[in-house]
């Protein structure tokens, strides 16, 4: 947290977002106690997919993110995520830096009165959904009343998506809604097995498409009518 936070000017703001594993939390918790030893304010997104947390940042003007989470396909790994003020990834060079300073010990450390502030982000779904029904044309969709099975993967998507898609009025059959920490990376073998699922499902319902979220909930796999 001091090494991203030191490339930042002092005063500037970082949000920092995590998946539900413990290990993610842990280490969230590390980084947010290190951005305000660099004069750095934290607004904590909490637990939000990527693309809330991504949106939060560029809309706030923060200086840049931080996210958290297993890698999807092996649990021994966690990722750490870093976004600018765009909400975008930041390039490897800038990576390197970042990792440059870590390693080093190389980063800045403010006086007393320059320490940042913790705070808990506000209505940080709220606004992701206010934006996304106005890049809509919400009157034809709502028309359409799509049937649609989604799969949540035990993740976060779980928590901003229904409402959305109620909003809209979709008809949604929903899979693996409820949240699992255990479940945030998750094995080639159960992926496909998921998938299979997500496909049969489609299939007889006869849903005009199914849909599986990754557990950051940037990823997608679509299945089709036939539930192929």
């Amino acid at each position: 947290g001091a090494a991203f936070g030191a490339m930042q000017k002092v005063g500037s703001v970082i949000t920092v977002n995590r998946d539900l594993n413990k290990t993610s939390r842990m280490i969230k918790r590390a980084i947010i106690a290190g951005l305000p030893a660099a004069g750095v304010n934290v607004a904590d997104v909490e637990n939000v997919p990527i693309p809330v947390a991504r949106f939060y940042t560029r809309v706030t003007k923060a200086a840049g993110g931080v996210h958290v989470c297993l890698s999807p396909y092996d649990r021994r790994v966690v990722d750490v995520k870093f976004f600018d003020s765009n909400g975008m990834s930041l390039g490897r060079q800038l990576e390197r830096d970042i990792e440059r300073a870590f390693f080093r010990e190389d980063f800045r450390r403010v006086y007393m009165d320059d320490i940042g502030v913790i705070n808990t982000a506000p209505e940080v779904i709220e606004r992701y959904r206010a934006h996304f029904y106005n890049a809509l044309d919400v009157k034809a969709i709502r028309n359409r009343k799509f049937n649609i099975v989604v799969d949540y993967a035990n993740a976060s998507a779980s928590l901003v998506l229904p409402d959305l898609f109620a909003e809209l009025a979709c008809n949604v059959i929903t899979l693996n809604g409820t949240l699992d920490p255990e479940k945030m990376s998750v094995s080639r073998p159960d992926f496909e097995r998921d998938l299979d699922i997500l496909g049969r499902i489609t299939g007889a319902t006869h849903a005009a498409f199914g849909v599986r979220f990754d557990v950051g909930g940037e990823v997608t796999v679509r299945g089709d009518v036939p539930g192929r």
